[in-house]
């Protein structure tokens, strides 16, 4: 997570740490070391979490991950899919992204590209 670069970045998934508290961007004191290092990396890094309701009982276990407060919103924590003992997870992204358009005629069709970088 250090090494991506310093671009709209959104990470998310199922990252299975229980001993967080997220709405204080915090790692409980008992928590094990590797869960100490992800809170720590995510501060860092100035990554924020979006996900503020459980998503599986009564833990935060599935983050959206952003350093722009404003690519995430309403985030909604829903029921489970299938036989996953996890709840999904929907939010809106937003992202505006140059589009590239270009015209070329062959054989007397047109023909026009559009390049989303």
């Amino acid at each position: 997570m250090q090494e991506v670069p310093d671009k709209e970045v959104l990470i998310m998934g199922d990252f299975n740490y229980r001993d967080v508290d997220w709405k204080t961007g915090t790692a409980y004191h008992f928590a094990d070391p590797d869960t100490h290092e992800f809170v720590e990396t995510i501060e860092y890094c100035f990554y924020e979490q979006h996900v503020l309701s459980p998503t599986r009982v009564d833990a935060i276990l599935d983050t959206v991950l952003s350093r722009d407060p404003e690519l995430v919103s309403n985030v909604t924590v829903i029921h489970n899919l299938g036989n996953s003992d996890h709840n999904m997870v929907c939010f809106s992204v937003h992202h505006e992204h140059e589009t590239y358009i270009t015209t070329t005629e062959s054989s007397g069709i047109l023909i026009k590209v559009i390049t989303i970088p």
